[in-house]
C-alpha cells in the first residue's frame, strides 16, 4: 500500500510529452494571434473570437491533461489517472488563457498614439477629422508655428518669415484644411484674406486671457506658439468676437470721421491760442465770417504767421472732407435698422449709433447691461479683499472711440432728456467734479442703448400668469363664457 501511493505521487508528475505538448499549445495560439491579426479577424465579435480560442485551447491541451498518464518506477508499470482536483485546476487555467487572451486580442496591434486617443474631446467634442491644428505667435515681419497632424499626432515647429512668400508657400502647400489660433493684433488682414484663400480656419483670441492662461515666467516665441496650440487642443481657446469684412470696412469710415475731427479739433485750438495771444478771445465767433477776417488781419511775427496761414489752409482742407464723410456716415445708418432705434435717444446721432452697433455686433453676446459695461471699458476698476470694497476709476479696458464717442452723447443727452439731466446735476453737485458725472451719464446712456437693441431684437410679448388661459380673450365676448 505504501510503494503503491509512492508510485502514484512519482508517476503524478508530466512527462516529457506532456510538456511537449503543452509548448506546442502555446505555440498554436501565439500563432493563431498572428493570423488573425494579420486576415482582420479582429473585426469579430469578442465574445465569438474568445469562444472560438477556447475550443481551439480546449481540444489541444484536453487530452494532455485529462487522459491517463504512464508513469515507470523500477520497471513497475501502473497506471495512474489525473485526481479531481487536479482536473478542476487545469480547467480553471485553460478558462484563464482563453479570457486573457481575449482581453490582449481587443487591445490595438500596432503603435497607439495618445494624441489620437485624446482627439474625440478636441474643437468642443466634435467628432475626430484630418484638420490640422496650428498654434501662431504672430508678429510683423515673422510667425513662430507650432502644427499638429490630428490624424498622426505629429508636432511640427517652425519659423515662417514673411517677406520672403514663406509663409504663403507653407499654407499653401498643406493637404489638409487648418485651423490657425493667433493673439488678436493689428495687421492681420493680408494673413487672414490669404488664409481663407486657400481653404483655411483662422481664431482669434483675447491675448489677455492666453497670457493669464500662461503659468511659466520663461516666456519666448516657440513656447507661445506651443501654448496657443495647447489651448486649441484642450478646447481652452479664448475665441473672441470678429465682425466681417464688410462691417470692419464700415468702422474704417467711422474711425476715419473721427481722427479727422479731432485733428480739426487740434488745428482750431491751435488758432484759438495764436489769437488770444494777441488779445482777440471770441470763442465760438471766431469761426465765422466776421471772426475769420479779424484772425487773419493780426499782425503776428514771421514765423507765427507762417503757423497761422497754413493752419487755416488745414482747416480748410479738412472741413469738406469731414462733411463728406458725415454724409456717408447718415447714409449708412440710416440703411441699417438697429442704428435708427437707437438715434431715436435724445443726445444720440448717426456716428455713435452707428459705432455702437459696429462695435457692439449681436447684442445677443452680452446676457446683461452689466456685461456690456465692462465690455466697454464704463465699469469701476476693483481692488476689495478681506471683505472691504474699493473701487476706483473706469476700466478703460474697451473701444476707446465709442467710449468718447458715448462720453459726447451724454453731455448731449443730459441737456435734453429730463432723467438723465436731474441724474447729471446731482452727481456734480456730489461729486464737485463734471468730469465724473459726464462718465456716469456715459454708462447709463450705453445701458440705455443696450436695452433698445435687447427690445428690438426680442419684442415683448404678452405675459402670461399662473392661472392664466393658454390663449388670449381679449376682444372675446364675455358672454360667451
Amino acid at each position: 500500500m505504501t510503494v503503491e501511493r509512492h508510485l502514484v505521487g512519482r508517476a503524478a508528475r508530466p512527462s516529457s510529452a506532456s510538456i511537449f505538448l503543452v509548448m506546442a499549445f502555446l505555440i498554436f495560439v501565439w500563432s493563431l494571434n498572428y493570423i488573425v491579426a494579420k486576415i482582420g479577424l479582429r473585426e469579430l465579435p469578442a465574445l465569438a473570437l474568445g469562444s472560438f480560442r477556447l475550443v481551439t485551447a480546449g481540444i489541444v491541451s484536453l487530452p494532455v491533461l485529462f487522459f491517463p498518464q504512464a508513469g515507470k518506477r523500477h520497471d513497475l508499470k501502473v497506471q495512474v489517472e489525473v485526481s479531481p482536483k487536479r482536473k478542476l485546476h487545469a480547467l480553471w487555467t485553460i478558462t484563464y488563457l482563453a479570457f486573457f487572451d481575449w482581453m490582449t486580442s481587443s487591445a490595438p496591434f500596432g503603435r497607439v498614439n495618445l494624441e489620437a486617443v485624446v482627439r474625440p474631446r478636441l474643437l468642443g467634442g466634435k467628432e475626430p477629422s484630418d484638420m490640422l491644428i496650428i498654434g501662431c505667435d504672430f508678429h510683423t515681419r515673422f510667425q513662430q508655428i507650432a502644427m499638429m497632424d490630428t490624424t498622426t499626432g505629429e508636432l511640427v515647429e517652425r519659423r515662417l518669415e514673411h517677406g520672403t512668400g514663406e509663409a504663403e508657400r507653407f499654407y499653401a502647400a498643406l493637404a489638409a484644411p487648418a485651423r490657425v489660433g493667433i493673439e488678436a493684433t493689428i495687421a492681420t488682414q493680408w494673413f487672414e484674406k490669404m488664409l481663407r484663400r486657400y481653404g483655411h480656419e483662422l481664431w482669434f483670441g483675447d491675448a489677455a486671457e492666453i497670457r493669464a492662461a500662461m503659468v511659466r515666467k520663461q516666456k519666448t516665441d516657440t513656447r507661445d506658439a506651443r501654448h496657443i496650440l495647447d489651448l486649441l487642443i484642450q478646447d481652452r481657446f479664448p475665441r473672441i468676437w470678429v465682425p466681417s469684412v464688410a462691417e470692419r470696412d464700415v468702422r474704417q469710415l467711422v474711425r476715419h470721421r473721427h481722427k479727422l475731427v479731432r485733428f480739426r479739433t487740434s488745428v482750431m485750438n491751435q488758432l484759438h491760442a495764436l489769437a488770444m495771444g494777441q488779445g482777440l478771445c471770441l470763442r465760438k465767433k471766431l469761426w465765422t465770417t466776421v471772426g475769420r477776417q479779424k484772425l487773419e488781419s493780426l499782425t503776428l511775427d514771421r514765423w507765427a504767421s507762417r503757423r497761422r496761414r497754413e493752419l487755416l489752409e488745414l482747416l480748410d482742407q479738412l472741413d469738406p472732407s469731414i462733411e463728406e464723410l458725415d454724409r456717408a456716415v447718415i447714409a449708412e445708418a440710416e440703411s441699417r435698422p438697429e442704428a435708427v432705434c437707437l438715434m431715436q435717444q435724445a443726445g444720440v446721432g448717426p456716428v455713435t449709433a452707428l459705432a455702437f452697433v459696429l462695435t457692439v455686433g449681436p447684442v445677443s453676446r452680452f446676457p446683461n447691461s452689466k456685461k456690456l459695461v465692462s465690455y466697454l471699458g464704463l465699469n469701476p476698476s476693483e481692488e476689495s479683499s478681506g471683505g472691504r470694497q474699493r473701487l476706483g476709476a473706469i476700466s478703460k479696458q474697451g473701444n476707446t472711440m465709442l467710449r468718447c464717442l458715448l462720453v459726447e452723447a451724454a453731455q448731449t443727452a443730459a441737456r435734453f432728456d429730463p432723467e438723465l439731466r436731474r441724474d447729471y446735476q446731482r452727481l456734480k453737485f456730489r461729486r464737485g467734479i463734471s468730469g465724473v458725472a459726464k462718465v456716469a451719464i456715459a454708462r447709463k446712456l450705453a445701458v440705455r442703448l443696450y436695452w433698445k437693441l435687447r427690445e428690438a431684437a426680442q419684442p415683448n410679448t404678452a405675459a402670461r400668469t399662473q392661472g392664466s388661459p393658454a390663449t388670449p380673450v381679449v376682444g372675446e365676448s364675455l358672454s360667451s363664457f
